[in-house]
């Protein structure tokens, strides 16, 4: 008979999303712990994630990182076709990765088009 309670009780309090027991009886997930992934749009540097400094600047020094994430990151910043020109015609005409590296060098940010 107590097993059968413990088992009722533990039905009643584990939550349906599978992250564990929580202290309120209406089986909704615990929303207070893990990550925040918001988007920042006001954020500097690659995907507008407030990195530091160097981290922008080693990622816009490599071709591969900096086509990809500057064409997502002016995506983001509501310029598409800026975005979608770098992604696309990037590997033709490297002037965005040029422009990257010159910006980022000089105020830490992606600021050509963006």
């Amino acid at each position: 008979m107590e097993e059968r309670n413990r088992r009722d009780y533990d039905q009643n309090n584990f939550n349906s999303s599978g992250e564990g027991f929580s202290n309120n009886n209406n089986n909704q997930p615990n929303r207070s712990s893990g990550p925040n992934y918001t988007f920042n749009k006001n954020g500097h540097g690659f995907l507008n994630m407030n990195f530091d400094y160097v981290v922008n600047l080693i990622l816009a020094i490599f071709p591969l990182t900096s086509y990809l994430l500057g064409g997502i990151t002016r995506i983001m910043r509501g310029h598409v076709i800026a975005g979608i020109v770098e992604l696309f015609l990037q590997f033709l005409f490297p002037l965005f990765w040029i422009f990257d590296i010159i910006t980022v060098a000089t105020t830490g940010d992606i600021t050509f088009c963006a």
